[in-house]
């Protein structure tokens, strides 16, 4: 039973998507591709797979992930269905309960836990309103040009990318070096993590009407986490017994 539920986690956590006609398909397929993709790299990989926390890993990682995508698409005026909205609630909830009870957490999987927070955090700004536009309020007290706040923002925003695809690359890193001995495995699934997130939401950005999805930045974000893990990871590998 316990095999068909790491397996359907994720297969449910879509179909909430998909089923109901009235989530656009437009705006719902990068949802549908970061679940997909993060799905697959968990149970790709056998260290993660064979967790026993791993149904309650991935509901609490994917069913919030999805909602916040949701409700950012309807908070802009997309039509989304109110039903995928409350099962993907019922699939977090659920989540949190596999979680918490039988063995619980473990000082290892703090890691893990601030890795999903930061993904969370992309889908919470990933929409409109973390848009370029929504942090000039913030510096009008430098008294700039419109130029010179222009030049601010980017430089700002960049910093942002580069800091936080960093620190989702270390920290998917650090939960996987306690139960992943292989440094190339080691290296390259966290990569492949961030990867997936990075193109996921630019697509996303691309749909936007005051936005615009960058390939640029899925070059800069993902520069960012070769560094990070290139450095960590060598680290580890002169270090190892």
């Amino acid at each position: 039973m316990q095999q068909v539920a790491k397996y359907a986690s994720p297969i449910i956590v879509l179909l909430a998507i998909l089923i109901f006609r009235d989530n656009q398909s437009k705006y719902v397929v990068p949802t549908v591709f970061l679940v997909s993709s993060i799905s697959a790299l968990y149970l790709g990989s056998k260290a993660l797979r064979e967790d026993s926390k791993t149904t309650g890993v991935l509901l609490f990682w994917l069913a919030p992930l999805t909602l916040l995508w949701l409700l950012s698409e309807r908070r802009e005026g997309r039509d989304i269905a109110s039903a995928s909205i409350t099962v993907e609630l019922v699939l977090a909830g659920i989540g949190t309960i596999l979680l918490v009870s039988k063995e619980g957490l473990k000082k290892s999987d703090w890691s893990l836990f601030l890795a999903i927070f930061l993904s969370w955090a992309v889908a919470y700004l990933s929409g409109s309103s973390g848009g370029a536009d929504q942090m000039v309020p913030y510096f009008d007290f430098l008294g700039l040009s419109v130029d010179q706040l222009n030049s601010l923002i980017i430089v700002i925003r960049k910093t942002i990318h580069v800091s936080f695809y960093g620190t989702l690359g270390f920290l998917l890193l650090a939960y996987l070096s306690n139960r992943i001995s292989n440094l190339k495995w080691l290296f390259w699934i966290p990569f492949l993590f961030c990867l997936s997130i990075s193109i996921a939401d630019e697509g996303r950005q691309s749909f936007m009407p005051n936005r615009g999805g960058s390939v640029s930045d899925v070059f800069l974000d993902m520069a960012a986490t070769f560094f990070v893990l290139f450095v960590v990871a060598k680290k580890r590998a002169k270090i190892k017994p």
